[in-house]
């Protein structure tokens, strides 16, 4: 159903949004659906829309040849790099902030080339853990219209979610946007890299990654100060800690990330600030509490 009116800043973010199709070896079309521009010259759409020879993306009349140089399987996420796309990036809502029954905006390409702009609704939302410190989920809509690729996007045209293929109609299952802008700035491969250890590689990436493209990521930079406090680097640390705090203030993991290392500088009472700003934020965190453990029994709060 055709929504009666389109905000303007989705109207915007709508020349964000393009088709992905996908051919064999023989040039047959395979596959088709949709995709977003996450980062200058990379397209983040569905991994079952990247699994074949050959990929294009269209916006409009425009179109460009792509190549996968990127994927996380468990996500069901790939990565184009699109030479000469020069397509503005879209914004990113983060999935924490949803709540079910908030409406968003879903924007796929219809009849050939045609974007249609149709209603959607955030029904529920399943926590997912991949191991790292960032909160994320699954978001889950009501509608089975529509394919893999497709941008959710909310009133100010950010990207909230990126439907993936159907696995269980007529429920809706699509990758919070954060996931798409990893993805895009190569953030999955610096944690692949922590999660083997190999945290100077993690960081050399990670320091790229922010002075070309995502300055003014939050989970990017949180990422390269939780690689330098791997390595006891907390001084260190401390700066990217509070750069992530000053461009997400809401989220709670940041400010837990920089009380640990506040407390291993046997900065106590800076420490006891930030972590108990953390459970402020997230009362119920396991995680978190135990994180008071670090202070002095003086400075940490009463039952």
């Amino acid at each position: 159903m055709k929504l009666p009116a389109i905000p303007s800043a989705v109207e915007r973010a709508i020349a964000s949004v393009v088709s992905v199709f996908s051919f064999d070896d023989d040039g047959v079309l395979v596959a088709s659906g949709g995709g977003v521009v996450a980062a200058p010259g990379r397209v983040v759409t569905s991994l079952s829309l990247a699994e074949h020879a050959r990929a294009v993306v269209v916006q409009g009349t425009r179109q460009w040849e792509a190549e996968v140089d990127g994927w996380r399987s468990l996500w069901n996420l790939a990565r184009l790099d699109v030479a000469g796309c020069d397509l503005a990036p879209l914004g990113f809502r983060a999935s924490r902030t949803l709540r079910p029954g908030e409406s968003l905006y879903r924007a796929g390409v219809r009849d050939g080339f045609l974007l249609d702009v149709t209603d959607a609704v955030v029904s529920d939302l399943t926590r997912f853990s991949g191991g790292r410190p960032y909160e994320r989920s699954f978001l889950l809509g009501s509608s089975d219209e529509g394919g893999p690729g497709d941008a959710l996007l909310d009133r100010e045209g950010r990207l909230a979610g990126l439907v993936l293929p159907a696995s269980r109609p007529p429920r809706t299952v699509a990758a919070p946007g954060e996931w798409a802008e990893m993805i895009a700035s190569r953030q999955i491969e610096a944690e692949d890299l922590m999660a083997c250890g190999l945290f100077r590689e993690a960081i050399l990436m990670l320091v790229e990654a922010i002075c070309r493209q995502k300055a003014d990521c939050p989970s990017l930079v949180g990422a390269l100060g939780d690689a330098l406090q791997s390595l006891e680097q907390h001084e260190m640390a401390l700066p990217s800690f509070r750069h992530a705090i000053r461009l997400d203030p809401a989220n709670p993991w940041p400010h837990h990330a920089l009380g640990v290392s506040l407390a291993r500088l046997r900065r106590f009472e800076e420490a006891a600030l930030a972590l108990g700003e953390a459970l402020r934020l997230d009362p119920g965190n396991e995680a978190y509490s135990r994180g008071l453990e670090l202070l002095p029994e003086k400075l940490r709060p009463r039952a």
